[in-house]
């Protein structure tokens, strides 16, 4: 709960302290500053702030914590960077093969749509004919879902290859910002 007068703020403790323990019909705003219960929605305002203070003690810890293990991983940039990069040609990949295998699957509905209307257009009454077109749009549709194989298989080796090309060059820069440090460390007196 959230309030900003400091009078408000003392009620809203007071009335949350009152309403935990139990207590029935919590009294109005001026009534807790006359009752009893003061000394108990004041004992509950000092630890809500002593939580919030341990809560940014705590804040602070994790921050110099974090810094100092991204001080002590040079190369963590490096990594993320070669991640990052990895992460662009592979969508970049998956973006080429989706555009691909939708215009695929318009072909296929055109064809399907040129199917239906030459089967409509008489075809019907011949059934060679109607065979004919049936078998000439299957297989066209055999090579739709072929090439799709063919172009996922792509795909999923060009993903591969970026993926790890950019794993080595990271573990690379890695181990010669990690020799460098090693070396500057040893180097100086400390």
């Amino acid at each position: 709960m959230i309030c900003v007068n400091p009078e408000i703020t003392y009620a809203c403790y007071y009335t949350a302290a009152f309403a935990r323990k139990g207590l029935p019909n919590a009294p109005t705003q001026n009534a807790a500053r006359e009752t009893p219960f003061r000394n108990l929605a004041a004992t509950e305002l000092e630890m809500t702030m002593s939580n919030d203070n341990k809560t940014m003690t705590d804040m602070q810890e994790m921050t110099k914590s974090a810094l100092a293990m991204f001080t002590a991983l040079p190369g963590a940039g490096s990594q993320s960077t070669h991640f990052w990069q990895a992460q662009d040609m592979i969508l970049e990949e998956v973006e080429k093969f989706s555009s691909a295998w939708f215009k695929r699957r318009h072909e296929g509905t055109r064809a399907a749509i040129e199917t239906s209307r030459q089967l409509a257009e008489g075809a019907m009454s011949d059934p060679a004919a109607a065979m004919e077109i049936l078998t000439n749009w299957q297989s066209r549709s055999i090579e739709r879902l072929t090439e799709d194989a063919k172009d996922c298989s792509e795909m999923m080796s060009r993903c591969t290859e970026a993926f790890v090309k950019n794993e080595v060059e990271a573990v690379a820069e890695t181990a010669e910002i990690a020799k460098k440090a090693t070396k500057s460390a040893k180097s100086e007196p400390v």
